[in-house]
Formats: C-alpha cells, sequence, structure tokens
C-alpha cells in the first residue's frame, strides 16, 4: 500500500494539470500487447501487481480531467 496510494494519489493530482492528456489512446489489440492481464495459477508477486496498475492507469480514461465530458458525468469528486 505504501506503493500503490502514491501512484493513485499522483494520479488524480495530474488530472488539474493541463498539459495531462485524457486518455493516451491504444487500440484493444495493442492494448493486448502492452499490457499482460493474463492469470496464471500461481500468485504473482507485488512488483508485478504494482507495474499492472502503472499501466493499467496509464492508459485509463482520465473521468476526472476537467477537459473530460461524457453524457451523464463529469468532474472530480475527490472524496469519492
Amino acid at each position: 500500500m505504501d506503493t500503490i496510494i502514491p501512484m493513485i494519489v499522483e494520479y488524480h493530482e495530474a488530472n488539474a494539470r493541463s498539459k495531462t492528456k485524457v486518455i493516451e489512446y491504444l487500440s484493444p489489440k495493442d492494448l493486448q500487447k502492452v499490457i499482460d492481464f493474463s492469470v496464471g495459477e500461481k500468485c504473482s508477486s507485488l512488483k508485478i501487481i504494482i507495474d499492472l496498475i502503472k499501466q493499467v492507469l496509464r492508459y485509463s480514461v482520465r473521468t476526472t480531467h476537467p477537459r473530460f465530458f461524457k453524457m451523464l458525468y463529469t468532474g472530480t469528486d475527490p472524496i469519492g
């Protein structure tokens, strides 16, 4: 948790920066090449899980970014 919480805080704080992209788009096929979502029979190491979280955050749509607009929701709710 000491590693993951700062990553999430940084991700959220980056949403307020105008230079941050709303999405770093990759097609679904390209995403499958970049991120290995396979689950093995043995559990993954903490390092592998943290790396996966970094990749997921990198390619996720930043729905709390001020430039993100969708029909039913937009904006930031840090408490939520």
